[in-house]
């Protein structure tokens, strides 16, 4: 893998930053949170053939709320074949009885901090170590036989 590869790769890793989930009362939820939604047994049997397979833990959109409880949320399902780019989403609604455990998505600024400073320092390990291979050129042997160097800015800015 190429310096520039490598440093694209770390980048986009940390932009695409990190989340966790948050336990939160049904009565806070608002259309156009996403959630992660813990089911019963009993409800995931039946919202099986809906979200695409057996799973007790579901993530969505939530589309609607109401004073009882109840959920009505988009949830991604999966391609119904190998040659399919991407699944469609689905409507699913969800009684408060079969809710075991609702949670909320939020960006943590305090792990893609850390993930970012991770990321600079093996960055900076790296071009730590091309300088170390690429060496001075030494005195040793006749000059036509040198080491070439290039600045690491040359390799990556082309």
């Amino acid at each position: 893998m190429s310096v520039r590869a490598a440093l694209a790769l770390v980048c986009a890793f940390t932009a695409s930053g990190c989340y966790s989930y948050r336990p939160i009362p049904a009565a806070s939820v608002a259309p156009g949170q996403t959630v992660r939604v813990t089911l019963s047994p009993e409800e995931a049997l039946r919202q099986q053939e809906n979200v695409g397979a057996l799973r007790q833990q579901i993530e969505g959109e939530i589309v609607e709320a109401d004073a009882d409880g109840r959920l009505g949320l988009t949830v991604p399902r999966p391609p119904s074949s190998p040659s399919q780019r991407g699944g469609l989403n689905t409507f699913v609604t969800l009684p408060a009885s079969s809710i075991v455990q609702l949670e909320e998505k939020r960006f943590s600024a305090a792990r893609t901090a850390l993930l970012a400073g991770a990321g600079a320092a093996a960055a900076v390990a790296v071009l730590a170590v091309i300088e170390a291979v690429a060496g001075d050129g030494g005195d040793e042997g006749p000059p036509n036989n040198a080491r070439v160097r290039l600045p690491i800015s040359r390799l990556l800015f082309r």
